[in-house]
């Protein structure tokens, strides 16, 4: 019997379109606030943004009241050399009414990998001379988030009327920068007061391809090909607040981070292709330029860092409630752009709150010499996860070194490894793959 398992997709392809076009708005939108991205070498080495540390020369401040802690001018410069490997394969078909039967598929794990050479940012602190306490302002841009990404995998998908041979190719590059403008009085002796404001822009290009091949001759097409380019730009806003309390043995402090309300742009094309048995062939494609904004939930972070000998320990936590996430967009509503009930309800049924955990260690070589240690561990903000997928585990180690005293330089270098599935929900198949981010991070201070 020849099937036209085609057919039966087509008739859906609008509404797949606008339902690929709403998931990737809020979803990949979200990455970069819930994958936490420090900048600078000594953040770096010891996996924390220092909520609550007074080494923060070879940083990009994330906590503004540990700029009361700068006593000197610095302008700090920073580079990174970034690869990003992932091992997938196609792992099951399945049923979409019948998601729990599954059909494994005949796949190997296909490794592939990105690499990315960048700036990542500098930064500046100035005290302003006062008759008492200290007040310092400080500047920094680096970036928020990068997007590297390359997916590819192949293999035999068995669905209960037959098998297809599918091969997947998904390739992503961008990032999103952050430019902050802050400033730290001490409010009392000890006690430091700190405000940042923060603008955000940055650019995505998603690139998805996928090839089913009817091997066996079971349906009425040879090959179809789906093409998906999505390129969205993002322009936002948000502010922090911070305390420390500068003890003579350890350091307290908390931060607060006001939602970030990000405006986006969306411009997407989604292109089919069926050749038939005959050679024929059939053509379908479709554009959507989508404009929505997306308001992230409030942060809290609170962190210590105390001395044991001269070893130095930093803590940290912070906490989101992602079901607060707020989604807005002209989907519905042409011409407009509102909240988004919909895609609300959704967000509030597939995400959850998270903590966010890291420890970090400085140990003095020499006088001039440090290194660091550091364990992060960063929960997906996603609900219903398997054990293997609920984070992602960071480690790193740093090198921090005085080669006089104006110049302070150090080198980091960070692992990430997590594992994660993408459901493609047009080809009713899940993927499995295995992720290693590698970071190698040049950071110069200058003392003036």
């Amino acid at each position: 019997m020849r099937l036209n398992r085609r057919q039966v997709l087509l008739s859906v392809f609008l509404f797949t379109l606008f339902q690929s076009a709403r998931l990737q708005t809020y979803e990949d939108a979200l990455r970069p606030f819930w994958y936490s991205y420090s900048a600078g070498a000594t953040p770096t080495g010891m996996s924390s943004d220092l909520t609550a540390s007074s080494r923060n020369r070879l940083s990009f401040y994330s906590n503004p009241a540990t700029l009361g802690l700068v006593n000197r001018t610095h302008l700090t410069l920073s580079f990174q050399n970034e690869v990003f490997r992932q091992d997938a394969r196609l792992n099951f078909g399945y049923d979409p009414a019948i998601y729990d039967q599954k059909y494994y598929c005949d796949s190997k794990f296909t490794p592939n990998s990105s690499h990315l050479l960048r700036f990542d940012g500098f930064g500046l602190t100035y005290p302003i001379p006062v008759y008492r306490g200290s007040w310092v302002i400080g500047i920094a841009y680096a970036p928020a988030y990068t997007y590297l990404y390359n997916l590819q995998n192949e293999g035999i998908v068995p669905l209960s009327d037959g098998e297809f041979a599918l091969e997947q190719n998904l390739t992503e590059d961008g990032a999103m920068y952050a430019l902050k403008i802050g400033t730290a009085v001490e409010f009392q002796r000890n006690l430091f007061l700190g405000y940042s404001l923060n603008w955000y822009n940055g650019f995505r290009n998603y690139n998805y391809s996928a090839f089913d091949r009817d091997n066996l001759d079971q349906y009425t097409y040879a090959e179809f090909r789906r093409d998906e380019i999505i390129k969205p730009t993002y322009r936002g806003w948000n502010f922090d607040l911070g305390f420390i309390w500068n003890h003579s043995l350890f350091i307290i402090g908390a931060r607060i981070t006001s939602p970030i309300y990000l405006k986006v742009k969306e411009a997407s094309r989604f292109i089919e292709l069926e050749t038939s048995d005959d050679n024929s062939t059939s053509f379908n494609a479709d554009t959507h330029d989508v404009k929505y904004k997306l308001s992230s939930p409030l942060e809290w972070a609170f962190g210590c860092s105390y001395e044991i000998g001269n070893i130095l320990i930093t803590t940290e936590v912070s906490y989101r409630d992602w079901r607060n996430l707020d989604f807005s967009s002209d989907l519905y509503l042409p011409d407009t752009t509102r909240l988004d009930p919909v895609v609300n309800a959704d967000i509030a049924q597939f995400l959850r709150a998270t903590w966010n955990y890291s420890i970090g260690i400085n140990l003095p070589i020499t006088k001039q010499i440090h290194a660091q240690l550091g364990y992060r561990a960063i929960p997906r903000p996603y609900s219903g996860l398997k054990a293997t997928e609920d984070h992602l585990s960071q480690f790193s180690l740093g090198l921090e070194m005085a080669i006089d005293p104006q110049i302070i330089c150090g080198v980091s270098y960070q692992l990430t490894r997590g594992e994660a599935t993408f459901d493609n929900t047009y080809f009713q198949v899940v993927s499995q793959q295995k992720t290693q981010q590698r970071r190698l991070t040049f950071s110069t201070a200058i003392l003036l």
